[in-house]
């Protein structure tokens, strides 16, 4: 029996990632959908859909009820697909813009402030016993336009100079910036920095401050709750 090579989390590092890519776009595979879930792929193909072609072309209202989650999910998933297999056809990329709604989406987000930093985290969790944040990178907009500051880890001892150089940035910025907040895009980032917290018991009163102060800014649900 031949084991089809679904995405997990091990392609972020596995040497054959390629070959399974290239199979899954060969195939046109549903994991090619932006923002689809490995739930809903199974949902779907128990619904006889799979392929991002064919899921593009469901018609709508959607002539199914899912078994979990919402049927407003799948219409989202479904006219994701759309847009990009009219990209595919035109060879170009498509986008659409989502009609504006109070108190959803970027209407949500924070007042903007000269202090505010984007951040994003890269690690590998297979180094070592506990893994190993290996880039610490973000973007600074305080000049006016964006910069990019990054500090590398190959080891635990580089991993802790870049978890306490980064926070004393964030808190020295916070004393000019009071109203400052840290982007980042999902839950990883702030859990990154509660880890390196405990594994080398160091900046609990910054991370306490952060998190008290709600300076995190997850963009990831400022965008899955719009309507």
């Amino acid at each position: 029996m031949e084991l089809y090579p679904d995405p997990v989390t091990h392609c972020d590092i596995c040497r054959w990632w390629q070959v399974c890519d290239k199979r899954r776009r060969l195939d046109d595979h549903l994991s090619l959908v932006a923002g689809i879930s490995s739930l809903q792929r199974v949902e779907l193909k128990d619904w006889g859909i799979h392929t991002l072609e064919e899921l593009s072309k469901v018609p709508i209202p959607i002539p199914h009820k899912p078994s979990r989650g919402s049927v407003e999910t799948y219409l989202r998933i479904r006219e994701q697909a759309r847009v990009q297999f009219e990209g595919r056809i035109k060879e170009k990329a498509i986008y659409e813009l989502l009609d504006l709604h109070a108190g959803f989406g970027l209407y949500k987000l924070p007042e903007p402030s000269p202090g505010d930093i984007f951040l994003d985290f890269e690690g590998d969790p297979f180094v070592g016993s506990s893994g190993l944040e290996y880039l610490t990178g973000w973007v600074e907009v305080e000049s006016g336009a964006p910069e990019y500051h990054h500090i590398w880890a190959f080891d635990p001892v580089g991993e802790k100079a870049a978890f306490e150089s980064f926070l004393d940035k964030v808190i020295h910025k916070l004393e000019k910036y009071p109203d400052l907040h840290i982007y980042h895009f999902g839950h990883y980032e702030p859990s990154a920095l509660k880890r390196l917290m405990g594994r080398y018991a160091t900046k609990e009163y910054e991370i306490d401050r952060l998190l008290r102060g709600k300076r995190f800014v997850d963009l990831a649900y400022y965008f899955e709750t719009y309507p």
